[in-house]
């Protein structure tokens, strides 16, 4: 389900019984709501785990970080589905760390790595 809203796209691929959500743009104020929005949506489907690749998410702002945290809440009493960001560069998932976003959703440096993981934890 490609789809986009001018500065943002959101690819979801399922990978197993995992979704995986790729995000490719800016996260502003204008892509905030479409990018939770996206999140909660692919949750509803409940699959086993979820995972966010950020990779290529532009981030100018910290505060809009915040999405992740949103989206985890948005889906913490049902469906309740683990989440998880994927971020290939030390600098994002830095930025993930810095603005506590990590303390609520966690980081991975891969989005292979993170299905495993998500479920290892039992965070279901």
């Amino acid at each position: 389900m490609p789809g986009g809203h001018g500065k943002v796209r959101v690819d979801v691929t399922d990978v197993g019984d995992a979704c995986v959500l790729t995000l490719d743009g800016a996260l502003d104020a204008t892509t905030y709501i479409l990018i939770r929005d996206a999140i909660v949506k692919a949750a509803l489907n409940e699959p086993r785990v979820l995972v966010v690749d950020v990779t290529q998410l532009t981030v100018r702002e910290g505060p809009a970080w915040a999405v992740f945290t949103s989206a985890r809440w948005q889906i913490a009493e049902w469906p309740n589905v683990p989440i998880g960001l994927a971020c290939a560069h030390a600098q994002g998932r830095n930025a993930l760390v810095r603005n506590g976003i990590a303390r609520h959703v966690p980081v991975y440096p891969t989005r292979e790595a993170a299905p495993t993981e998500l479920s290892a934890d039992g965070q279901r």
